[in-house]
């Protein structure tokens, strides 16, 4: 080929010059790298994709576009994997924040735990969620009040139930809460002859287990106080050690004797009982046992306390409570009893139940159990 139909031609895939013919329609081919040395328009194309480095490289010759394109390329992906990185890691601290710092049901107002949900009626349910920050917002108050005047403010029937919380609080001054946080342990629905009630359970920072049961007057949901505080009349130890008044209604844990003593003691004939002081916020830790009391299976007393029993030893509580016992004992009943002591003496002291006005501690009529129970045979 003469030197007038050849001439040096750049490749712009590897920058080298290379001789080709000259004149349209040859298909020219780089004798360095073997391809062909114009981009074309499959390059073009080829940079749509992304339209920041098709915009750049329009003013650059093709080797240097080259080059930039890959020092852009050098530089841009570790500031993106570190921005990416830096959102990822973010996430993942807020995401474990979130499980291990996340506040409370009282705070949140979620206040049904699935496990109590599958518990509810629908009803029930849309009453805990409805009205779970009202009781809360009141237990708060109740809790942060310091004299009877401000927690009759608080509570169920407050103008009748002033001077019981004065008498209580003077003659059992260690028994209230305040200056502490509550968490939430479990909550549900009872349902009083009047309508139903909140019953919930907090646990206080100093371990201690606070039960409440809520009751509506007037639209507003208040602490059933007589049972917040476990109010007795007087104080139960006082009282048996031959002070205070000769008769009083007491609200106490009560237990049979085992079956092995009754049996030994006192025969099939009787039903043996002793009683317990509830201590405030301790379920699992109550007072040391009463004298023993002594029954007839035909006196009224007895049959009532045996058909509590039974209920009890069926895992039932009264108004159709779905939250388990508090006390660890399952041989413990909670009761509202009125017990008259007779004699001065120590050695000639004793104790008579003149009447069991309930199976739990709320300030309501009702037993909240059926009490008919047949005879000594069915409870044995």
């Amino acid at each position: 080929m003469s030197e007038n139909s050849t001439s040096w031609f750049h490749c712009a895939r590897c920058g080298s010059l290379f001789p080709a013919p000259l004149g349209p329609g040859i298909e020219r081919v780089c004798d360095q790298c073997g391809q062909n040395p114009s981009l074309g328009v499959h390059t073009i194309k080829k940079k749509r994709v992304n339209r920041t480095i098709e915009s750049g490289s329009r003013d650059e010759a093709p080797r240097t576009g080259s080059k930039r394109k890959r020092r852009k390329k050098k530089s841009g992906a570790p500031l993106v994997s570190l921005i990416i990185g830096w959102f990822a890691i973010m996430g993942l601290i807020i995401l474990a924040a979130n499980q291990l710092f996340k506040p409370s049901d009282l705070r949140t107002g979620e206040w049904v735990s699935p496990q109590a949900a599958q518990r509810l009626t629908p009803e029930d349910h849309d009453l805990l969620v409805q009205y779970g920050d009202d009781c809360q917002e009141v237990l708060g108050n109740l809790i942060s009040q310091t004299t009877p005047e401000g927690i009759s403010g608080f509570v169920h029937d407050g103008l009748d139930t002033f001077s019981d919380i004065v008498r209580f609080y003077r003659l059992n001054p260690g028994t209230q809460i305040t200056d502490t946080r509550l968490v939430l342990e479990d909550i549900s629905v009872i349902h009083l002859p009047e309508g139903p009630a909140i019953e919930g359970r907090w646990k206080a920072d100093d371990g201690r287990l606070i039960d409440v049961v809520f009751r509506r007057q007037d639209g507003e949901w208040l602490v059933d106080w007589h049972h917040f505080a476990r109010y007795s009349e007087y104080p139960w130890p006082l009282f048996l050690a031959g002070d205070g008044p000769d008769e009083a209604e007491f609200r106490l844990l009560v237990r049979r004797r085992l079956a092995r003593q009754v049996l030994e003691d006192e025969g099939p004939e009787g039903l043996s009982l002793a009683f317990h002081e509830p201590r405030f916020g301790r379920p699992d830790d109550p007072g040391p046992p009463s004298p023993v009391f002594e029954l007839d299976w035909d006196s009224d007393v007895a049959r009532m306390l045996m058909a509590g029993f039974e209920k009890s030893g069926e895992g039932r509580r009264p108004f159709r409570a779905l939250l388990p016992k508090p006390e660890p004992d399952g041989d413990m009943m909670r009761v509202r009893v009125v017990i008259r002591r007779i004699g001065d003496a120590e050695e000639e002291r004793r104790f008579e139940i003149i009447e069991v006005r309930a199976f739990h501690w709320i300030q309501t009529d009702d037993a909240g159990f059926a009490t008919v129970h047949t005879g000594p045979e069915d409870s044995r």
